[in-house]
C-alpha cells in the first residue's frame, strides 16, 4: 500500500467537497450532538453559539406553521 497514492486520493476526494456545505454540515451535525446532550469542546460551542446567532439572524427555512 502506497501512502503517498492514498493521501494523493484523499486530497482529490476532498477537492470535489463543496467548502460551505461541508462546513455547514459539520456545524450542523455538532448541533445536533449538542442537542442530544453530548458536551463538546468549548471552543466548538462558542462556534456553534455564533453560527446559531447567525441562523436566527438570516434563516433560510420556513417556519412550521401550528
Amino acid at each position: 500500500m502506497d501512502i503517498e497514492v492514498n493521501k494523493a486520493q484523499r486530497i482529490a476526494y476532498l477537492r470535489g467537497i463543496d467548502d460551505a456545505q461541508f462546513k455547514e454540515a459539520v456545524l450542523d451535525q455538532m448541533n445536533s450532538l449538542r442537542l442530544q446532550k453530548v458536551n463538546l469542546v468549548d471552543d466548538m460551542d462558542v462556534i456553534l453559539n455564533g453560527y446559531d446567532s447567525v441562523c436566527k439572524k438570516f434563516p433560510i427555512k420556513a417556519k412550521k406553521k401550528k
